[in-house]
Formats: structure tokens, C-alpha cells, sequence
């Protein structure tokens, strides 16, 4: 229990100067326990509703805006892909350094995972919507099926 509780005591105990602010950071810590509770007793659904709020979260979605707003009509399929996810890079990157400030018992390694998952997973959707993007065009349908045939031979090692 004691290596448990020592593990949540970041800086803020450290920064607290009164019982009130001790009291608080404590408050704190129980209620961040509580809610993980909460998503691990929910199962799947915990982790999807999870995945949901960070899709939705502001921060996150400023970067991948940006990121779309960069990608080029004539650009390569994987190129995009790239895009997407240096954008993706820097929303997730950009939220978990405010849920780091914000949240006592949130660990580095959370976060770097988190980081890495969103990173992924916008190449992939950026990947995608330039599959799709090449399908949808008058000669698409060749320019798709080459690029789809590079991405799925380059990923076969």
C-alpha cells in the first residue's frame, strides 16, 4: 500500500504548502483511482468509451485538422499517410502533455503509449482516406490498385 501511494506522489505533494492543498491533491488522487476503476470494471465498453473521448478531444483534433488541411490532392497514398500521422503525432502529443499536468497518477508510460497508438492510427486513417480519395478519381481505379498493391507489398516483409 505504501509503494502504491508513493507511486502517485508526483510534484504536487511536493508543491502543497498547506493541509488544504495536501487534502486536495489527495481528493484528487482518489478520484483519478476511482475512475479507472470505473473504465476497468466497465470492460470493452470502458475502453471504447475511452478511445471515443480521445477522438473527440479538442486538442487532438486541432492537430489532425491541421495535418488534413496539409495533404496534397496529387501526393502519394503513403505520403498522406505520413502527414496524417506527424498531425496525429502533435494532437496526441499535444493532449497527453495536458493530461500529464493536469492528473496526479498518470504514468509516463501511458502516455507515451497513448502518443504511439494515436500516431498509428491516424497514418492509417490518413492512408485510407488517400486509398479512397485515389478510388473515388476518373483513373483511380489504376492509380488505386498500384498504390494499394506498394502499401500492402511494403508492409509484407
Amino acid at each position: 500500500m505504501l509503494l502504491k501511494v508513493m507511486k502517485d506522489m508526483k510534484i504536487g505533494f511536493f508543491d502543497a504548502r498547506t493541509q488544504e492543498q495536501v487534502n486536495w491533491i489527495k481528493a484528487q488522487i482518489n478520484q483519478e483511482r476511482q475512475d479507472r476503476e470505473t473504465i476497468e470494471k466497465s470492460g470493452w465498453a470502458g475502453i471504447v468509451a475511452s478511445i471515443a473521448a480521445g477522438i473527440v478531444d479538442p486538442i487532438a483534433i486541432v492537430g489532425g485538422g491541421i495535418a488534413g488541411g496539409t495533404m496534397k490532392a496529387g501526393a502519394s497514398i503513403l505520403k498522406n499517410g505520413v502527414v496524417a500521422a506527424r498531425g496525429a503525432f502533435g494532437g496526441a502529443a499535444a493532449s497527453e502533455l495536458a493530461l500529464q499536468a493536469s492528473q496526479e497518477t498518470r504514468e509516463w508510460g501511458e502516455t507515451a503509449l497513448n502518443i504511439s497508438v494515436g500516431t498509428f492510427l491516424g497514418g492509417i486513417l490518413g492512408t485510407s482516406a488517400g486509398l479512397y480519395k485515389a478510388y473515388k478519381t476518373e483513373k483511380g481505379v489504376i492509380v488505386f490498385h498500384r498504390q494499394a498493391n506498394f502499401v500492402f507489398e511494403s508492409l509484407v516483409i
